[in-house]
């Protein structure tokens, strides 16, 4: 007697099918969430490692890094004066040697221009014009590493355009481009005036513009006080800025 062999039948191939498909459906969506909360984990502790760098930058130097240096682009106007000699630094360069960027570091001159921004930031304001620009950004070998992609300062879970796009206003200079950051400094609105930081009194935020505060300078505490933040890389009404220049 021979055996007889009983296979699937159409119908029970595709209630099969339909059943693999249904569970796929429900499994997907779980792994895009745990994906999802471990990049937003890994955000979150990139912002700690930005904030450990300044804490190791204050102990180091005795106050924690301003925000930027040498502003070419703010307000002078109302008693607000810019510096003679202009940077357009973001205080971030600063951090490099406390997040492992070492090798970087030693490549760039602190003492020249990181960008040559002598405008205003916008519309009809008048940029600090009265100081002169430190070298230039396009030859000194400082823009053309602005567009380095620094893992440090960008999260994982924004899927938003990571360089400033060389056309960008405020840049380098030239054809250059500058790579954007998810983190910066949390500094007074009115930072937009030049070395507004100085001036503020009561009212100073931890950062600013040639900034210079000692943690013994916090009056509400560290605990109590905002210092660095997290922004998208596509922002509606702005643009973020570089990790390495400021210009508005």
């Amino acid at each position: 007697m021979r055996t007889r062999r009983r296979g699937f039948t159409l119908i029970e191939l595709l209630v099969v099918i339909a059943i693999i498909a249904i569970l796929i459906g429900l499994l997907l969506p779980a792994v895009q969430k745990v994906r999802e909360a471990a990049a937003r984990m890994a955000c979150a502790n990139k912002l700690k490692q930005v904030a450990l760098a300044c804490h190791n930058y204050e102990s180091a130097n005795q106050k924690l890094p301003p925000s930027g240096v040498g502003y070419g682009w703010c307000i002078v106007s109302g008693g607000y004066t810019g510096d003679a000699q202009v940077y357009n630094m973001n205080g971030l360069v600063l951090l490099l040697p406390y997040i492992e960027q070492t090798a970087l570091d030693t490549q760039l001159n602190k003492q020249s221009a990181f960008g040559n921004q002598k405008t205003g930031y916008c519309c009809s304001y008048v940029g600090n014009t009265g100081g002169a620009l430190v070298g230039d950004a396009t030859t000194n070998g400082n823009g053309a590493r602005m567009a380095t992609l620094i893992a440090t300062f960008k999260c994982p879970s924004d899927s938003g355009p990571q360089m400033q796009g060389p056309s960008a206003p405020y840049g380098p200079g030239g054809s250059l481009d500058g790579a954007k950051t998810n983190y910066d400094f949390i500094a007074s609105q009115n930072d937009f005036y030049c070395n507004y930081w100085r001036t503020a009194g009561a009212n100073k935020y931890a950062f600013g513009e040639n900034s210079g505060t000692r943690m013994t300078d916090i009056g509400d505490g560290t605990s109590n006080t905002f210092m660095l933040g997290e922004t998208t890389l596509a922002v509606y009404n702005g643009r973020t800025a570089s990790w390495g220049y400021r210009g508005g």
